[in-house]
């Protein structure tokens, strides 16, 4: 499943974002139905042609992932990777139709449960792995059938047009679509990237407890992406008019917001690491030194998740493919230097060295492009509290984490102001 949803991401080439950005900044209907049949023109066939030659090369893209036996699976789940790739554009365009419930829904609720009804009914019905296999091809379809009707509601009907269209031209929308395409790739790669760094020059056994540590950390990134799906196609809207005023208060209100979750998350595991750890086997609990590593190397990165979108939602995705493209030469630099002498702390350290420099240069090229920072005094505040509790939690024994992550939860809903940001996103 994650071989196929991953080379699903690759079969859309990023025009998920392009729908995304295009449609929140053109909201005429027959604008918009312009971009959405110039991505799908060019997305279709070449997604398919992905899911044939993933099919033709199964058995090499088992034996690189280590898993021989995923070659007949990957085949007969082929046709999933063009159903992917095609969804992720239908999910972008409910986005910058601004329809996030529609999105949430398809994403978060009807395909995780046609997979997971469609699964249990192959199980218990004696089909086996061909049905559960089925289900990963049903689950995508049925997905893109609800976007598509939702799309159709929501875009009303208009005379026919074609791109270009003022401005907007064919190749600038793709040229965007490609480079966000490259750094969604680049994200996914980085975040994975340490298991075979661990498994080439470490040994197996790291491999598997960074997997683990990995596992813990995920739950900071939640919130950004959460919020980032909301907030995306606003921010994108706001850029396009010009509405500085309106936009500002609203990036300072969601990195405000995200400084406070994130700090709550971050005080929770690196408090509670080694009692965490230990759920998978007392031989996880050394890696525990890794997992705070881990953690505070994600701070800086996802605490300006929302703010970095400035870059990406103004058009400037080769901008952003860029500065991934320094993440990822950074960690396998650093990845590669102390892996081999330090094993799982050294695969975080190399995270947290490259997730950290990207985080402060996005604050950097916000401040030069925007002439804005999003870090008030309150966000100060709380980011400065926060590590002042995370540095205390590691003297202290694992039971007084959950008392300090209540402590700092009452004072991070006063200071960060919830009910503000809910109010500057209308």
């Amino acid at each position: 499943m994650t071989v196929v949803t991953l080379l699903g991401d690759a079969a859309s080439l990023g025009m998920g974002q392009g729908a995304l950005l295009f449609l929140a900044r053109h909201r005429e209907p027959a604008i918009r139905r312009a971009i959405l049949r110039t991505l799908l023109g060019v997305a279709a066939p070449i997604a398919s042609v992905i899911a044939v030659i993933a099919a033709l090369a199964a058995d090499p893209i088992g034996g690189l992932v280590g898993d021989p036996s995923l070659g007949g699976e990957l085949r007969y789940a082929a046709p999933a990777i063009a159903l992917w790739g095609l969804l992720w554009i239908g999910l972008g365009a409910l986005q910058g139709a601004g329809a996030v419930i529609g999105y949430a829904l398809v994403l978060e609720v009807l395909v995780p449960a046609a997979l997971l009804a469609g699964g249990l009914t192959a199980l218990l019905g004696g089909w086996g792995l061909p049905g559960v296999l089925t289900a990963v091809i049903v689950a995508p379809a049925i997905g893109l059938l609800t976007a598509g009707v939702l799309l159709i509601r929501r875009l009303p009907s208009a005379p026919r047009r074609a791109l270009p269209i003022g401005d907007l031209t064919r190749g600038g929308l793709l040229r965007y679509s490609a480079a966000a395409g490259g750094v969604i790739t680049l994200v996914r790669l980085a975040w994975l990237i340490d298991i075979p760094l661990l498994a080439l020059l470490g040994n197996i056994a790291d491999a598997g407890a960074f997997r683990v540590v990995l596992a813990l950390a995920l739950p900071l990134t939640l919130l950004p992406n959460a919020l980032a799906a909301v907030l995306r196609p606003r921010i994108a809207a706001l850029l396009g008019s010009g509405d500085q005023t309106t936009l500002w208060p609203l990036l300072e209100q969601a990195t405000r917001a995200l400084a406070a979750g994130c700090m709550m998350l971050a005080l929770a595991v690196v408090g509670l690491a080694e009692p965490l750890l230990g759920l998978f086997g007392e031989e996880f609990q050394g890696a525990a030194p890794a997992l705070v590593i881990a953690v505070l190397g994600l701070l800086p990165l996802q605490v300006t998740w929302i703010a970095g979108d400035l870059i990406p939602m103004s058009g400037r995705s080769g901008l952003d493919l860029l500065n991934n493209l320094g993440l990822i030469g950074v960690h396998l630099a650093v990845g590669i230097a102390l892996v081999p002498a330090l094993g799982t702390t050294g695969a975080a350290i190399a995270g947290a060295t490259s997730g950290g420099l990207l985080g402060l240069w996005r604050l950097l090229l916000i401040g030069r492009l925007f002439r804005f920072n999003p870090l008030s005094a309150r966000t100060g505040w709380l980011l400065a509290i926060g590590l002042g509790l995370i540095g205390a939690s590691l003297a202290l024994p694992p039971l007084a984490a959950p008392l300090m992550v209540c402590g700092y939860g009452v004072l991070a809903w006063r200071l960060a102001d919830f009910a503000r940001l809910r109010e500057s996103r209308r």
